[in-house]
């Protein structure tokens, strides 16, 4: 998938079996989400990138 917009026709084609079968792991990301747990990794990475030229050990 190059482009979130080529994510239509395959959630428009979900049958309901494989929905329920996502939904677990949907409530979980979900949940990682509203916590901010994904923000927090990508500024902790932002901010290792920044420094990293003062890591050398």
């Amino acid at each position: 998938m190059e482009n979130l917009a080529d994510i239509w026709p395959i959630i428009e084609n979900f049958t309901e079996d494989q929905y329920n079968a996502m939904q677990p792991n949907l409530a979980r990301v979900s949940k990682l989400i509203r916590n901010g747990v994904f923000a927090m990794h990508a500024a902790l990475d932002a901010l290792l990138a920044v420094n990293e030229p003062y890591n050398k050990w």
